[in-house]
């Protein structure tokens, strides 16, 4: 794309305008490098088709233009680095086979790299044992079942081709997405407003109530239309063990099952009879008119031994039930100082990080984000690092919630080794850290 642009600038500038600056080329690539860069960090709202059509447009030009450089005898392996043409050449035929490389790259970056999105751009939902992101393009795309530390069954949030992901979006692009809490809950709505189409409302949940031994282990999705009507696309493509196992998908009357190599499941149930599609890269994509009181519900259960039909999850129910508990959870927050909002929402993102069952809790719920890009420091937060939770926990006590600091404190106690002493970290369990693997 670049190279083509800086080539046509270059082209009106000496063939149209009489001004020779064929010599000066390398400033075309670099104004027009910085402005590509530029637009990419920026976030530019480019349509994904467009960005499609666009890449596959060009390479092909790339790939026609090599074609008659080679065939032409423009081409010269003894100006392979060459970007200024001979003279009496036309400024439009690339002669050295460097632009043509380095235009590829950029070509494909733009193709494949067009959706990915900001780190922060999700939100975190959990029901004591495990937690979820959702990003704010409608994708579940971090989750590890049925514990924080438990391999990933969707992982986008790592690699956007190969992670896996369950997304509920519409299918029209661009769309604004905007998302907020249900004030005092980890309930996760995300709206989506589709120009000249409809608005539509995603709710995102983990049932919850505070007891570890009524945890069911599933993913509870409503897509509503606010208003019009619009078309979702619905995306499931589950990938097992850090996305090493592509599961068996099979499609049932109620939804779809994946079933992975070690015998994990994992179903989704809808309230609404699907045409499931296989994807090119794998999953199964299916697409819904949505139009205002007709809610479709996605649920996920994690090791399920048949599809149940979504009346049997009761979904209404653990929605409610969540909201209530949520709610009186937060409602024991003594802080009444500035900034109460933020507060409340802080301690619920950090009960979002405690391990129901032992009162431990996690420095994070992902794995493997490196401290900078190509860095080394890819640490695994998913354990108990004993002075980020002393610090957690303490401010937990501070504003009002001393039953987790209690919590914290006998896994504490039941952890250590008396022969060994206090360890940096420990398992959700309070067992040893495993050795570190490279996947």
């Amino acid at each position: 794309i670049v190279f083509f642009s800086a080539s046509y600038a270059n082209g009106i500038t000496t063939e149209l305008l009489g001004l020779d600056l064929s010599a000066n080329m390398w400033i075309w690539w670099v104004i027009l490098y910085a402005a590509f860069i530029a637009l990419n960090a920026a976030g530019a709202k480019i349509s994904f088709t467009f960005a499609i059509v666009v890449s596959i447009i060009s390479i092909a030009i790339i790939l026609v233009f090599s074609a008659m450089a080679i065939f032409s005898g423009a081409f010269s392996w003894d100006k392979l680095w060459d970007i200024v043409p001979d003279a009496g050449q036309s400024t439009f035929l690339p002669h050295g086979a460097f632009p043509i490389l380095f235009a590829l790259p950029f070509a494909m970056w733009f193709f494949l790299g067009i959706e990915e999105l900001p780190l922060a751009a999700r939100g975190l939902i959990g029901d004591g044992f495990t937690a979820a992101l959702v990003a704010v393009d409608g994708a579940v795309d971090w989750l590890c079942l049925p514990r924080f530390d438990s391999p990933t069954v969707f992982a986008r949030l790592l690699d956007w081709q190969r992670g896996g992901q369950m997304a509920m979006r519409p299918t029209q692009r661009p769309f604004e997405a905007l998302q907020a809490y249900d004030p005092d809950t980890a309930v996760l709505e995300t709206l989506f407003e589709v120009p000249n189409d409809g608005t539509l409302r995603l709710v995102d949940s983990m049932p919850w109530s505070d007891d570890p031994r009524a945890c069911i282990h599933e993913l509870h999705r409503r897509m509503d239309c606010l208003g019009g009507e619009a078309e979702v696309e619905i995306i499931f493509d589950p990938r097992f063990d850090y996305a090493r196992d592509t599961p068996r998908i099979e499609i049932g009357e109620h939804g779809v099952m994946a079933e992975g190599s070690g015998g994990e499941r994992l179903a989704l149930s809808t309230s609404q009879r699907l045409d499931w599609k296989p994807m090119p890269n794998g999953g199964l994509r299916a697409t819904v008119q949505l139009r205002s009181g007709s809610p479709l519900w996605c649920i996920l259960n994690w090791n399920a031994s048949v599809i149940e039909a979504v009346e049997a999850h009761r979904p209404y129910e653990h929605l409610r039930v969540t909201r209530r508990k949520w709610r009186e959870w937060s409602s024991r927050l003594t802080y009444d100082g500035p900034w109460r909002h933020h507060v409340m929402r802080s301690a619920i993102t950090l009960k979002l990080l405690m391990y129901g069952p032992t009162g431990a809790t996690v420095a994070a719920p992902t794995t493997s984000l490196p401290e900078w890009i190509g860095g080394t420091r890819n640490w695994d937060y998913r354990y108990t690092w004993v002075r980020d939770a002393a610090l957690t926990l303490r401010a937990a006590n501070l504003i009002g919630y001393p039953q987790e600091a209690r919590d914290f404190y006998h896994f504490i106690r039941d952890a250590v080794d008396a022969d060994h002493g206090l360890e940096l970290m420990y398992t959700l369990d309070g067992g040893a850290v495993p050795d570190e693997s490279e996947l």
